[in-house]
């Protein structure tokens, strides 16, 4: 009488193949997920900047009482600065349209936009930093009247320009400046 033997488990050829094909997945998944991140991070830092547009354009026409002086200042705004990591948003209490940094205007808080260089550049209208470092960019809305000043000038409806060198990623929105909407720029 014969004796069969059964098998049992895997080949090592059969561990081999599985291995091989796990490994090609593997690295299909990191390749995308790392193209991604990046996208993913930009959008994120994008819809930051956006919300705090929004908040002084609404705090702006409600007239929101700053709360560490107790007092309506004359507007909010954003500052950008050049070569700096951050953008202010500040309350305004001297009446020039612009934060200063010397007057009684008030910064509400600071927020990083170039994490990993995924923003590189913020521009307002027309005001073009020229990329060199210590020019600013601002964005002020005047109180209840909802009036925005660009570097201290007055502008209508407000081009907003976002832009990653590191990403090649540029971006461009119209600030809608009676209603506070922000819609792409085609």
């Amino acid at each position: 009488m014969k004796c069969l033997r059964q098998e049992e488990g895997f080949s090592l050829v059969e561990m081999m193949i599985v291995i091989a094909v796990v490994s090609v997945l593997v690295t299909i998944s990191f390749v995308q997920i790392n193209t991604l991140a990046p996208q993913a991070q930009y959008s994120m830092m994008e819809r930051i900047f956006r919300a705090d547009i929004n908040m002084v354009i609404s705090w702006s026409q409600v007239g929101k009482i700053e709360q560490t002086t107790d007092a309506v200042p004359t507007g909010y705004g954003i500052q950008y600065t050049v070569g700096s990591p951050e953008y202010i948003v500040y309350a305004e209490f001297d009446g020039n349209q612009k934060y200063d940094g010397t007057g009684r205007d008030i910064v509400v808080r600071t927020l990083n936009i170039e994490s990993d260089e995924f923003i590189a550049d913020a521009v307002f209208g027309d005001c073009t930093p020229l990329n060199l470092s210590g020019n600013t960019c601002d964005f002020f809305v005047e109180m209840w009247s909802g009036i925005v000043y660009v570097e201290g000038g007055l502008t209508d409806d407000l081009r907003i320009e976002l832009r990653s060198d590191k990403y090649g990623y540029t971006r461009t929105y119209i600030v809608h400046v009676e209603t506070g909407f922000i819609d792409p720029y085609d």
